[in-house]
């Protein structure tokens, strides 16, 4: 997977720039639509208490109680809008001409970074979630992989199924012809020795 990573990378690397760029707004907008949703629900309530609070007689038992509510719901509603300001400040600085440059050259540096031995495999993670829209693994014969990049490119490609872990770990049946046939005539160590000479005539090819 990482060769084919950093094969894609080399052509396209503006292309996925762009993409991260894409997918960072995106994320961005929809986090300030929620914020702003919050803050809209926090005036509401806000706006709530005030008013029940002015309905009621001062001199009501319950007066002191709304008028804590209407307290309480007001600091709320400074403490979202204090976030919602610091933010959006911080998102900003994500969208601006100093960040798009920083991008796009981590785009043209990426197999640079994918094979620095102190970005990890949660890091790696990350850049493929930004760099690929989703994988497809049909297993047959052979295992096709199709995969959707961002900014719109596609790639299939096929690979050799893995055999199964019980096939690789079995002797070979050449191997246990040659024990059988040397359990007639020698010892566990005197087969242990020749097995040991064959492993490494083979080694030694």
């Amino acid at each position: 997977m990482s060769a084919l990573l950093l094969e894609a990378m080399a052509p396209a690397a503006i292309d996925v720039a762009l993409a991260v760029q894409q997918e960072i707004t995106q994320r961005v907008e929809e986090a300030a639509a929620l914020r702003g949703t919050q803050l809209q629900r926090a005036r509401y309530e806000a706006a709530l208490a005030r008013r029940r609070y002015l309905k009621v007689d001062p001199d009501c038992l319950v007066a002191d109680a709304l008028e804590a509510d209407w307290n309480a719901r007001l600091r709320d509603l400074d403490a979202l809008q204090r976030e919602h300001d610091r933010q959006n400040e911080a998102d900003r600085s994500l969208l601006d001409e100093p960040a798009q440059k920083r991008i796009r050259a981590l785009a043209a540096d990426f197999p640079r970074i994918w094979n620095d031995e102190r970005t990890g495999a949660v890091e790696r993670k990350r850049m493929l979630g930004l760099l690929i829209e989703d994988v497809t693994l049909l297993v047959e014969e052979q295992v096709n992989i199709h995969i959707r990049w961002r900014g719109g490119r596609t790639q299939s490609l096929s690979v050799t199924r893995p055999r199964p872990m019980s096939v690789i770990r079995k002797t070979p049946a050449q191997v246990v012809a040659l024990m059988n046939e040397l359990l007639e005539t020698a010892n566990d160590q005197q087969i242990a020795a020749r097995l040991n000479e064959l492993a490494a005539s083979q080694l030694a090819r």
